[in-house]
């Protein structure tokens, strides 16, 4: 059996995890997986470990709930605070 998805990916500093999991949830997402991650990119890299880690925030959703996940989002997020958003369609397969 075949299920197309959108895989939602959000990263963020790990102060937003929590805020941002239950935003998915709220929005109907039926589970994420997070975990905190490195690297360096147009926010540069972070200072030090005292300001904190990033952490990578993925659910697989509907098309229809990865559009309310992105729109709030980009609505609720300030200027102040570093993230990144993608989307990518995506196929489950489980075995039938």
């Amino acid at each position: 059996m075949q299920t197309e998805l959108t895989l939602v990916i959000i990263l963020v500093p790990e102060s937003m995890e929590d805020p941002i999991a239950a935003e998915l949830l709220a929005l109907g997402a039926p589970g994420y997986s997070a975990w905190t991650v490195r690297g360096r990119g147009s926010h540069g890299a972070r200072p030090s470990t005292w300001t904190g880690a990033n952490v990578r925030i993925e659910a697989a959703v509907s098309a229809e709930v990865a559009e309310k996940i992105v729109q709030r989002l980009q609505d609720k997020l300030s200027a102040a605070v570093p993230f990144k958003l993608f989307t990518a369609p995506i196929t489950l397969r489980e075995r039938g």
